[in-house]
């Protein structure tokens, strides 16, 4: 119109170079009454070129650029072929340190889930600098009631492990992934890879060795027990005493685990027998 006009105009854009990253405090105390917690907290950083001061910070677990379609499902054809032997991986690969924090916030963001994303909304403005180091959000905390016994697996390990069971009953997604770092009645025991854990889902979580429960495994012959495996013809006999020793000054519930061999050839029979019986199989 003649004269000219003004007025407000508000962009809306993408970007790539900003991310956020989830981060746990996983606490348990095992002094008085047995309690689990999980301070949840997100490390958010951008290099987007320009800095943003006094933003409405919301987080979301969507993405946009990752898959958006399901898998597809292909012919499976199967080969005779020579056996490869497998590889197992006793533990995920080691973290990476945290993102140095800038600047950590006291207030807790509002989260809601609807089944398919969960959302994080920061209810005062944030200041994210171009370039600088990751500023740390706090998420809130989920506390549960756990399950805590000595975890034993004399096939790869001389000592028992701490473990805690509980069932994620806090009605949201435990995003897992980034980094955790472990607390044992308030002791830092260590960061490791934290598995996503859905809403209902149980969970068992390691929290360090205890040095005083100390495990053996040995395969015995039955008849000379020096040897390990008796060969007759096409039969094997194999003979496994596990042992534990408690040297601490308390009673554990310990749960131990092992394993039998299996086959997948109608030719080869195996068969196994354990005293005392394991509740589970």
């Amino acid at each position: 119109s003649e004269g000219g006009a003004s007025g407000e105009m508000t962009l809306t854009y993408q970007v790539e170079d900003a991310s956020w990253q989830p981060t746990y405090d996983v606490r348990l105390t095992t002094e008085g009454e047995t309690a689990l917690s999980m301070e949840n907290g997100a490390y958010v950083r951008q290099e987007t070129g320009e800095d943003w001061r006094g933003v409405a910070l919301t987080l979301s677990t969507v993405r946009p650029s990752g898959q958006g379609v399901p898998g597809e499902v292909w012919p499976w054809l199967r080969r005779i072929v020579e056996p490869i032997p497998l590889v197992r991986q006793s533990a995920k690969a080691a973290l990476d340190a945290a993102p140095p924090m800038a600047e950590e916030s006291f207030l807790v963001a509002e989260s809601s889930f609807n089944g398919l994303a969960v959302t994080y909304r920061y209810p005062d403005a944030v200041n994210v600098a171009n370039r600088a180091d990751a500023v740390k959000i706090a998420l809130g905390t989920l506390n549960f009631t756990p399950e805590v016994f000595a975890r034993a697996v004399p096939l790869s390990d001389q000592t028992a492990y701490l473990a805690a069971a509980f069932t994620n009953t806090s009605g949201e997604l435990i995003l897992g992934g980034g980094s955790a770092q472990f607390y044992l009645d308030g002791t830092f025991v260590g960061q490791r890879y934290l598995d996503l854990i859905a809403n209902g889902d149980k969970e068992e979580l390691s929290f360090g060795p205890i040095e005083g429960i100390r495990l053996t495994r040995v395969v015995k012959d039955r008849q000379e027990g020096d040897r390990g495996v008796i060969t007759r013809s096409s039969q094997e006999d194999e003979l496994v005493v596990m042992t534990l020793r408690n040297l601490t000054a308390k009673t554990w519930d310990v749960r131990l685990q092992d394993r039998v061999p299996y086959s997948e050839q109608e030719d080869l029979k195996i068969a196994w027998e354990a005293a005392p019986a394991p509740p589970e199989t």
